[in-house]
């Protein structure tokens, strides 16, 4: 199929007006995540008929793959985000609504002995009626934050023996997971509510769990007789390695990789990762991009991304197939007061790494929705990238790679060598003191390309 070109530059890609949040996109907020109209007009575009593979490698909460599956596309994807995964599975799993109902009910007369208050829980799950057994809650690991403050003894049992009904009293994994993503919308209405010692357990997770009940019983009419076949390729994983996914198999990705120096989502979900068992410190590690990397000297974490995000692209052509469309989309980011230019270097990249560039459109988004600091990231548009796969697969050795990210971090020396800060962001302008700092902290980077920046 030829790039249709023609079709993609009528669109209006700001989308103004449209509604974002419908079916199974609303079952949980999620950070920066992008619009569903934008993977939805590329498949339509893109894809000559329906039943085509596509993939995410960056899932975040699913929006490719829930818009996938709603245009009778299979989809799969992946994300290192445990909490992402576990969101993706679920918003693109159908289920039996009438067997939801059945354990909603059976929950309630469970729920009813607690729902009127987060205190006096002193039983355990299996003997309600036994007014001398005490309960044990479970012991969740939460980081050293004030915001731990929340999560108050009540609160505590109330997750605890919620979680507890739902991995004891549910047996089939999809509809665990289904409640437990609706427990996680509760974790999130503690944390993000600034009235929250008015937030009651019981009942705010009965309120999210009718809803999304109301939801899924749409969302199934919706997909009837569509079976996602790469369902089970919806994996905690690394995009740097999608073993799993044979060569040459996928027909379209579409995907926006996180932002350099932009979200902590590590830090965003800490609480809810904790609560559900999952280890968010071992996230935290492994996350590109993430906060917590080179914290005295973000140039180094620059390096860093673009290896790693080389070691994605290089994934995404060995997995699509040659004629298949592939759009990247992404912001610019601020980082030590200079801007990145995210979108030239994914075009870059991308060029040197076996895609050919089609197009590159700029959207504007709404500043007012999107969860970025207006301090290190531009919150005011984004970019759509556009490849194609046009030739076989042919691996790329490390040296390329580390030529270009060398060559782009020296351009950035450069820069700063002249440069007072091209991100402020109404700051006043850096000292020559701070300029210095900035030179010294790039030379730095470039010194550390080979040791920062793993092999592909």
């Amino acid at each position: 199929m030829e790039f249709p070109i023609k079709k993609i530059i009528k669109v209006d890609w700001d989308f103004p007006k449209s509604k974002t949040q419908f079916l199974t996109h609303k079952y949980h907020s999620y950070p920066a995540r992008f619009i569903p109209q934008i993977p939805r007009t590329i498949y339509d575009i893109c894809l000559e008929s329906s039943g085509s593979r596509i993939f995410d490698p960056f899932v975040g909460c699913g929006t490719s793959l829930v818009e996938g599956v709603l245009s009778q596309n299979h989809a799969g994807g992946v994300d290192q985000n445990p909490l992402a995964i576990l969101m993706s599975r679920v918003k693109t799993q159908p289920l039996e609504v009438n067997s939801l109902i059945n354990l909603w009910k059976n929950f309630q007369k469970f729920a009813q002995h607690f729902k009127n208050s987060n205190s006096q829980v002193v039983t355990s799950p299996e003997s309600l009626s036994n007014k001398d057994e005490l309960y044990t809650p479970r012991e969740f690991i939460f980081p050293n934050r004030n915001l731990s403050i929340r999560f108050t003894n009540d609160n505590i049992q109330a997750f605890s023996l919620i979680l507890d009904y739902i991995e004891e009293e549910i047996t089939d994994i999809q509809f665990q997971d289904f409640f437990k993503v609706g427990l996680s919308s509760v974790i999130t209405t503690l944390t993000e509510s600034r009235s929250w010692r008015k937030v009651n357990i019981w009942s705010t997770f009965q309120t999210k769990i009718n809803s999304m009940i109301h939801i899924m019983d749409k969302f199934s009419h919706t997909v009837m007789g569509f079976t996602n076949d790469m369902q089970e390729d919806i994996k905690l994983a690394d995009s740097r390695q999608i073993s799993f996914i044979s060569d040459e198999t996928i027909d379209c990705l579409v995907t926006s990789p996180p932002y350099v120096n932009a979200l902590d989502y590590n830090r965003i979900h800490q609480y809810n990762m904790g609560i559900l068992g999952y280890d968010y410190r071992a996230f935290a590690k492994a996350e590109i991009g993430a906060h917590g990397h080179h914290i005295s000297n973000r140039w180094r974490l620059l390096a860093e991304y673009f290896a790693d995000m080389a070691q994605s692209i290089v994934e995404m052509n060995r997995i699509t197939k040659q004629g298949s469309v592939i759009c990247i989309v992404i912001g610019d980011s601020c980082l030590e007061y200079e801007r990145i230019s995210s979108h030239s270097h994914f075009k870059e990249l991308g060029e040197l790494l076996g895609f050919s560039h089609q197009l590159t459109l700029s959207r504007n988004i709404d500043s007012t929705s999107k969860s970025t600091s207006k301090d290190i990231g531009n919150i005011f548009s984004e970019y759509l990238i556009f490849f194609t796969k046009d030739k076989e697969f042919e691996k790329v050795s490390d040296t390329l790679v580390h030529e270009y990210i060398e060559s782009t971090m020296l351009a950035y020396l450069d820069h700063v060598k002249t440069s007072t800060g091209t991100c402020l962001r109404n700051k006043p302008e850096l000292s020559k003191e701070r300029q210095e700092l900035a030179i010294q902290r790039v030379e730095e980077a470039i010194s550390k390309i080979k040791k920062d920046c793993c092999s592909i």
